[in-house]
C-alpha cells in the first residue's frame, strides 16, 4: 500500500503550467509584478492540470490523539479561520485506520502504533481527494508533538540527508506526525495541494519530501509564524511562506490563511484581464515586450 502510492505521486502538469504562465504574462500589468499571488496560481495550476483552476473545494484535517479524540472540539478561532476560508475542519484520530498493512508489505520499521497513525492520516487524505478536494490544510490539535518536531528539524540541520526517515520517525515516537506525514503523501498521490501549519506539520512535511522528492511540489508555505523552528524547516525545505505575522501557529489557523491566499491567486488569474481583453497596448521595451501580445485572451 505504501510503496503503491509513494510510486504513483507523479510530478505537476507542466502543459497546465505553461498555458497559465503565458495568460499571466498577458494580464494588464507589469510582467511578474503580483509575485506570490503569482506563483500560486501556477502551482494550483500543476496540481490540478488545469490552465486556469477556479472555485476549488478544500477542507482542514487537524489530527487529534489521546482524550481529545474522545471529545474533539477545534478551538473556536481555527472555526473562524476555516470558515473565512470556504473550508470544514475535518479531526483525524490518529488510532482511526481501518486497515493496517503487515510490516512486511511495507518496509518502514515503524511499530504498530505509528504504522496506525501513518495509515490513519493516508486514509483521512484519500477519503477527501476522493470526494473531490482539491486543497488540503494540515493541522494539530493541541502541543503535544511539539518536541517530537523538534527532533526532525535537528536531524536536518545537522544532515541535509538523513540515512532513513522513517527510522527518524520512530525515533520520534509522535501519533500526530506520523499522521501529518500520511495525509501529505496520500494528498500528493491525489493530486490535492497541502497547505502546511506551523513547526509540527512542517516537520512531517520534511519527512514526507526524504520518503517521496516529489510531494514537495504539491507542499504550500503559508506564513511565518513566531517560531524558530519553523523557518527554519521552510529554509530546509526551501519553500517560500508568503505572510510575515506575529501568530502562533497551530490547529490549522495558519492553513486557513495559506488558502486565502491562493483564492486571491486564482481570483488574480481568472478575474483580471488580459492586455487583449481589456484592448490596451501592450509594453513597447523592457521584458514585457518580449511576452506580451494582443491575442491571448
Amino acid at each position: 500500500m505504501i510503496r503503491k502510492l509513494i510510486s504513483s505521486i507523479a510530478p505537476l502538469d507542466a502543459a497546465a503550467m505553461e498555458q497559465c504562465q503565458t495568460r499571466l504574462d498577458n494580464l494588464a500589468k507589469p510582467l511578474g509584478s503580483l509575485h506570490a499571488l503569482e506563483h500560486l496560481a501556477l502551482k494550483m495550476a500543476g496540481i490540478t492540470g488545469r490552465p486556469r483552476p477556479e472555485n476549488l473545494k478544500k477542507a482542514i484535517l487537524l489530527t487529534v490523539d489521546g482524550d481529545a479524540a474522545d471529545s474533539f472540539a477545534p478551538e473556536t478561532t481555527a472555526v473562524i479561520f476555516a470558515r473565512h476560508a470556504g473550508a470544514e475542519i475535518i479531526p483525524v484520530p490518529v488510532t482511526a485506520a481501518t486497515k493496517i498493512c503487515p510490516e512486511s508489505e511495507t518496509g518502514t520499521g515503524l511499530p504498530p502504533d505509528l504504522m496506525r497513525a501513518l495509515q490513519a492520516g493516508i486514509q483521512a487524505a484519500q477519503r477527501q481527494t476522493e470526494a473531490g478536494i482539491e486543497v488540503l490544510g494540515l493541522g494539530e490539535a493541541g502541543t503535544s508533538s511539539r518536541e517530537a518536531a523538534q527532533i526532525i528539524v535537528n536531524a536536518y540541520a545537522e544532515s541535509e540527508t538523513y540515512p532513513n526517515p522513517w527510522e527518524l520517525l520512530r525515533r520520534t515516537q509522535s501519533r500526530p506526525i506520523a499522521a501529518l506525514t500520511g495525509v501529505i503523501l496520500a494528498g500528493a498521490a491525489g493530486r490535492t495541494a497541502v497547505v502546511l501549519d506551523g513547526t509540527v506539520t512542517l516537520a512531517a512535511a520534511r519527512l514526507a519530501a526524504a520518503i517521496a522528492p516529489l510531494c514537495r511540489e504539491y507542499l504550500v508555505g503559508s506564513h511565518f509564524t513566531t517560531e524558530n523552528q519553523q523557518r527554519q524547516v521552510l529554509q530546509q525545505l526551501d519553500m517560500p511562506a508568503y505572510l510575515h505575522l506575529d501568530l502562533p501557529a497551530g490547529g490549522g489557523r495558519g492553513s486557513a490563511l495559506g488558502m486565502r491566499l491562493i483564492k486571491a491567486s486564482l481570483h488574480v488569474l481568472n478575474d483580471m484581464k488580459t492586455f487583449g481583453e481589456a484592448e490596451v497596448a501592450v509594453a513597447q521595451d523592457g521584458p514585457g515586450a518580449l511576452k506580451q501580445r494582443q491575442d491571448i485572451r
